[in-house]
């Protein structure tokens, strides 16, 4: 929430399934804003919901009832499994996302769905 950088360091700025974690969504992207130069770009790759019914379902099936058992068990601890479902299950939709991040001062907002809805990759700009 407080980058060790001064503004306008950046060309560029990714991050990939870690904005659900932020615990001031609005500030993290604020904070982002800040160290990009302007015309720098913002790359954010994220796990989002299916909007076909059918994988829908089974996406939501796989994630409350498969991941956490599964993934608990491979990796021997309880719960963390459990979170990653439920933070994925609560985060945005791509359209909410996305108007967070043009609420944080950025332009060129989009978002792509990719295998099947399951993650969006979203983009953005600050402005030159």
């Amino acid at each position: 929430m407080q980058l060790p950088f001064a503004d306008a360091t950046f060309d560029g700025v990714t991050v990939s399934f870690g904005v659900r974690n932020f615990h001031d969504m609005d500030a993290g992207l604020r904070e982002i804003f800040r160290v990009l130069r302007p015309g720098g770009r913002l790359v954010i790759l994220e796990f989002s919901a299916p909007t076909a019914p059918v994988l829908s379902s089974a996406y939501r099936f796989y994630l409350k009832r498969v991941l956490p058992r599964f993934g608990d068990s491979v990796s021997g601890k309880s719960g963390p499994y459990g979170y990653l479902a439920r933070t994925i299950s609560e985060f945005d939709d791509p359209a909410t996302l996305a108007g967070r991040i043009r609420e944080a001062g950025f332009g060129g907002v989009g978002w792509t769905p990719m295998t099947g809805g399951i993650v969006c990759l979203h983009t953005a700009m600050k402005a030159a």
